[in-house]
């Protein structure tokens, strides 16, 4: 006897193919001319430099970007990765700042933690890293 048609395999099957058409990068403006060389201009408004931060407790963190062609979007990652932080799209605003709350977690056996924030104007030209280094105690 022959399998019918719509198993549970055959549709996980179909599923993932129908999932993966949706994959692909969403267009960016397209211009004349190239980008200006220049990323935007990161800075970390809050917490300072070597700022101590309590094992299972949360802090403040604020990160800001600017350039006059307009911000694309900006993101931060935690080295260690103790919380997965979302990347923000400025719609070419000439700058964004965006405020996260961290959580970090009891089991975090590192004794630093590192920002790092990087951003991409409307240009495509891509910031420095932004590093930033906090205490964990």
């Amino acid at each position: 006897m022959r399998p019918g048609l719509f198993t549970p395999r055959n549709i996980g099957l179909l599923t993932l193919l129908i999932g993966g058409l949706g994959c692909e990068d969403r267009t960016r403006p397209v211009f004349f001319a190239p980008g200006d060389g220049q990323g935007p201009v990161i800075s970390i408004i809050s917490p300072s430099e070597s700022t101590t931060v309590a094992r299972n407790a949360t802090f403040a963190l604020g990160v800001r970007a600017e350039d006059l062609d307009g911000i694309d979007s900006m993101w931060t990652t935690l080295e260690p990765n103790v919380n997965t932080l979302q990347p923000v799209g400025a719609n070419g605003e000439t700058s964004a700042t965006v405020g996260y709350v961290v959580l970090v977690p009891a089991g975090v056996v590192e004794d630093t933690l590192v920002v790092r924030v990087r951003a991409v104007d409307i240009l495509g030209d891509t910031s420095d890293h932004f590093i930033r280094r906090l205490l964990v105690n």
